[in-house]
């Protein structure tokens, strides 16, 4: 996995001491370092600076997080149950006259 260095942007941390940065140093796939100044996070100690892919964010907003794709059955089922699945009524109103498709067929 190739490191990567994250900066020029606006990276929110949910550090309560310092909630923001412009820099961060991911090393196999994990965040290693975050700071202000791509310089400074790139020399860290067992970071091959030759080695990093340097991605410049041009101000853009960073949340890191994770991702947890997991679901709970039940709850998941029962949150289809309360979905509306039929196709909606056409208002006299609506423009351009649409009408719903009907469905397509299951079959081959």
């Amino acid at each position: 996995m190739t490191d990567t260095l994250l900066h020029g942007g606006r990276i929110f941390t949910a550090d309560p001491d310092r909630p923001w940065a412009d820099s961060v140093l991911i090393v196999d796939g994990t965040i290693a370092a975050v700071g202000d100044g791509p310089e400074r996070l790139a020399g860290l100690d067992g970071v091959d600076a030759d080695g990093v892919r340097v991605v410049d964010l041009e101000g853009a907003f960073v949340l890191p997080g994770f991702v947890d794709a997991h679901t709970h059955l039940v709850e998941m089922g029962a949150s289809r149950a309360r979905c509306r699945w039929s196709t909606p009524p056409i208002s006299p109103r609506s423009s351009g006259g649409w009408r719903p498709r009907p469905p397509r067929s299951s079959g081959g």
